[in-house]
Order: structure tokens, then C-alpha cells, then sequence
């Protein structure tokens, strides 16, 4: 599916929540797995996705983004801690922008996010220690931070919401 009409790999579209932007991932055509390899999260205008520049740098495995609830900070996940490794990453989307900040978890996998209206929460999809997928949920002090530091682990949500068994 082409969203900006290019030749690249163009998915994981997400738009803020007033309805103006549109965040995507783009990697190189001809990936059969969108999932695997570099890809940057791309932002564009959603009057004109033509307009699209790229929001992260090239050389990452960037992926599935997600706009908190004003739209101050773009989520998304990525290998840029440690290669092979996906975490959850922060940009700020402010007029400066400014540098894509990870929180550095080599033991939880992660591969989507999703902001509650607060802001100073982010559930994400995740690997517990067993292998089982879970929803982890992050808690700031301040609403929509770009500062991976700030964010701290709250817990699998999910776990023990289930019987006992494989995951």
C-alpha cells in the first residue's frame, strides 16, 4: 500500500488525533517483510502526503508508530539500543523536534504502543520472561515526554489474566 506514493515499502500508518499528521514507517522496496530491516518513521501532512520528510534517521530497524493524545510526541519501536533488541523510542515533535530517546530494556521485547488520553501513560504490546505476549504499561510524571528516562515500568497489566500454561 502506497501511502505517500513512492516505490518504498510504505506501512504502519498513524495519524494524530486531530486528524493533521500522518506518521508512517518507509523502508526499501522490494522487502518481503516490512518488519525486517531498515525503515525510518517517516511524517507527513494529511493534506498532502506528498509532503513527507523523515522524522528519524537511516540505519534502523524503525517501526510502528504512534502519536500521544496532543500530539507533542511521536512513540515508536526500534533496534537502536541493541541490534536485534525492539524497544520503545520517543521523539519530540516540536518546532525544534529533537533526538529520538529509547528506554534501554534488553529483557522485554516490544512491538506496539498505544497512548491512553492522559499522556503520562503508554501501554505497550511485550515478551514477559516466559515468552508470553503481555501489555506492559510505562508511567511518566510529566504528560508526553520525549525523555525515555522519565518513563518507568508499571508492570504487565495482562499477566495472571489467563490459566497457567505454554506461552
Amino acid at each position: 500500500m502506497a501511502i505517500a506514493a513512492t516505490a518504498d515499502v510504505e506501512v504502519h500508518p498513524s495519524v494524530s488525533s486531530d486528524g493533521l499528521r500522518l506518521a508512517y514507517r518507509r523502508g526499501a522496496p522490494g522487502n518481503p517483510n516490512p518488519l525486517e530491516g531498515p525503515g525510518q518513521i517517516w511524517i507527513a501532512s494529511t493534506a498532502d502526503p506528498l509532503s513527507a520528510q523523515p522524522l528519524t534517521d537511516a540505519g534502523h530497524n524503525d517501526r510502528r508508530p504512534a502519536f500521544s493524545p496532543k500530539g507533542a510526541t511521536l512513540a515508536f519501536v526500534s533496534d537502536r539500543v541493541v541490534a536485534a533488541d525492539a524497544a520503545l523510542c520517543f521523539v519530540s515533535l516540536g518546532a525544534a523536534g529533537g533526538p529520538v530517546s529509547c528506554i534501554a530494556d534488553p529483557a522485554t521485547q516490544v512491538s506496539r504502543s498505544t497512548w491512553p488520553p492522559d499522556g503520562a501513560t503508554i501501554l505497550v504490546t511485550a515478551t514477559d520472561p516466559t515468552g508470553q505476549a503481555e501489555l506492559l504499561r510505562y508511567n511518566a510524571a510529566t504528560s508526553e515526554t520525549a525523555n525515555a528516562a522519565a518513563w518507568t515500568p508499571a508492570g504487565f497489566v495482562t499477566d495472571g489474566m489467563r490459566p497457567a500454561g505454554p506461552p
